[in-house]
């Protein structure tokens, strides 16, 4: 009877503190939503981009083209700005045309064409995801800044 009992507990108190939802907003969710709909719907991009639900570490931030601008030093200090490490894109909804979903993409050769999605990262209590474009060998990247509600700052 006290096993039974204590197992119960167990799970229910490991299911409040490990399973809760985040009060953060899916910064890396609002981010690839405005590439889709804002940046990949305007382009010439007339292939399939694989991609996977993976969010990506990044070291670096490419954000001189933002408005209010940012040092990358050595010395940078990048915290990532949720700290689950099972987060992942949500991909039921998406462009099937557009879109290839992977198991894992090569990102070592040329050859591939695919997107990836940085996690969310915080500098300097600024918050920005970056997403990474290589189509026919030629890569582009967009920085996304946001505000504490999941707002789009600014973008480049």
């Amino acid at each position: 009877m006290q096993k039974p009992f204590l197992l119960l507990v167990f799970i229910s108190i490991y299911s409040s503190f490990c399973l809760a939802q985040s009060d953060e907003p899916f910064y890396e969710q609002i981010a690839f939503e405005f590439y889709c709909s804002e940046i990949l719907a305007k382009s010439e991009i007339d292939l399939r981009l694989k991609i996977n639900g993976h969010l990506n570490y990044v070291n670096y931030i490419s954000a001189d083209c933002l408005k209010e601008k940012i040092i990358n030093e050595k010395n940078f200090t990048i915290k990532p700005k949720n700290n689950f490490d099972t987060l992942f894109l949500e991909l039921k909804n998406i462009n099937k045309k557009k879109f290839k979903i992977v198991k894992k993409i090569n990102t070592n050769t040329n050859k591939e064409n695919y997107l990836l999605v940085s996690r969310s990262l915080e500098v300097e209590n600024r918050i920005f995801v970056i997403i990474n474009e290589m189509v026919n060998v030629n890569g582009r990247g967009f920085t996304f800044e946001f505000d504490s509600a999941g707002n789009i700052i600014d973008w480049c």
